[in-house]
């Protein structure tokens, strides 16, 4: 399923860190890595300096392939079979734009914990791909890379949130996949919304109550059972878990309780000043989890 994994570096410490997670993560499921650099495009244009122009490009591109071969040698040292690639042009459109060879099945990037009103005006080039990519892409902190998969070197649980979507459950192939390949277990996890009682005349008032949520509990567990059943019926230790919350405060705190965990989720890929101001839950969990997390394009059903 996932036979080579494009990883884009910029030369900075930022994307180099998560270099020792992406080994970890090819070696454990048999890819192989094409480490990816994009330098300014080369000036073409027929104008005074033009000439030199190109030639600092040209040289721009020299170092950046010198630069990406020596990381190879780490990679290669370590039993994953990598190879280097250096474009001239915009990073974004050029990373979406090689992802979408057949060759490569998924990205691997860095990403900060940005606020999403500064990811709204400045955008970042993990948040351009992620909207645009139609490969499924694993973004990991730096920050947190060194322990992001405890002392296993890859997961050991495997996170997928479902929310009974069609979309939802088309991450759960992927995830047996995956959790087969890295020997690691699964948990099914759908959120409850929190039911609420108005009171007061004097104004509206909220107060928390557990009306309804015992059966809707049971609703949704018997509803993840039966991927627990396909996961166990594939040799796959699987389990379920229906929490009271919103969507993304449930994934976290999911993540947070498991040592070395990864999210796999779909995501519907919008895009817009709307999001930057509501934000999605996929943004959310990346931007606040601090835990790689997987994320499958609508169109990567299986």
């Amino acid at each position: 399923m996932f036979n080579r994994i494009l990883v884009p570096l910029d030369g900075s410490e930022h994307a180099e860190r998560i270099c020792g997670c992406v080994i970890g993560f090819a070696k454990a499921i048999g890819a192989d890595v094409e480490l990816f650099a994009v330098v300014g495009s080369v000036e073409r244009a027929p104008r005074p300096g033009a000439a030199a122009g190109a030639e600092a490009a040209e040289g721009a591109i020299a170092q950046a392939r010198r630069y990406l071969e020596h990381r190879v040698l780490t990679l290669d040292e370590a039993g994953v079979k990598a190879t280097t690639n250096v474009v001239a042009g915009s990073p974004a459109e050029e990373i979406v734009k090689r992802a979408s060879s057949p060759d490569i099945d998924m990205i691997a990037m860095a990403t900060r914990r940005e606020s999403a009103l500064a990811r709204g005006i400045l955008g970042s080039v993990t948040d351009r791909v992620l909207h645009s990519t139609p490969v499924p892409l694993l973004t990991i902190r730096p920050a947190d890379a060194h322990g992001a998969f405890a002392k296993r070197g890859r997961p050991g649980t495997i996170v997928v949130p479902l929310d009974g979507s069609e979309l939802g459950e088309s991450a759960v192939p992927v995830s047996l996949f995956l959790a087969k390949a890295l020997e690691a277990e699964v948990l099914f996890l759908q959120a409850l919304p929190p039911p609420y009682v108005a009171a007061g005349e004097l104004g509206v008032q909220f107060y928390a109550s557990d009306y309804g949520i015992s059966e809707e509990r049971e609703q949704v567990l018997s509803y993840l059972a039966r991927f627990v059943e396909r996961a166990r019926s594939e040799g796959v230790e699987a389990t379920p878990r229906a929490a009271v919350g919103s969507a993304a405060a449930c994934i976290i705190e999911a993540i947070e309780s498991q040592a070395g965990a990864l999210v796999v989720m779909s995501t519907h890929g919008a895009s817009g000043f709307k999001r930057w101001i509501v934000g999605s839950v996929t943004d959310k969990v990346i931007r606040s989890s601090g835990r790689p997390v997987l994320v499958l394009p609508p169109k990567r059903t299986a």
